[in-house]
């Protein structure tokens, strides 16, 4: 539903913190969290990029947020930027 590339993202680790994601894997990259879409996509950041851009438009994207269910479960999975 989003992609982007930026620093390590905060919200991720507040999120882990009130216990409202799980985290699924941690040994190496990339990180998995779970957790409710009604709690993840409110923090998503408005400006997110998107590749490959040709298939996946901001628009399209919001398009699939706004249909998704609040009460869906989401999976968030972080890389390292190196």
């Amino acid at each position: 539903m989003a992609l982007w590339e930026a620093g390590w993202p905060r919200w991720v680790d507040e999120l882990a913190e009130a216990r409202k994601l799980t985290q699924t894997r941690s040994d190496n990259f990339p990180s998995l969290y779970r957790g409710a879409a009604s709690d993840i996509l409110p923090m998503l950041p408005a400006n997110r990029r998107t590749s490959p851009a040709l298939y996946f438009t901001p628009e399209l994207l919001q398009e699939r947020i706004n249909a998704c269910p609040r009460d869906a479960e989401l999976g968030i999975e972080i890389w390292d930027q190196c």
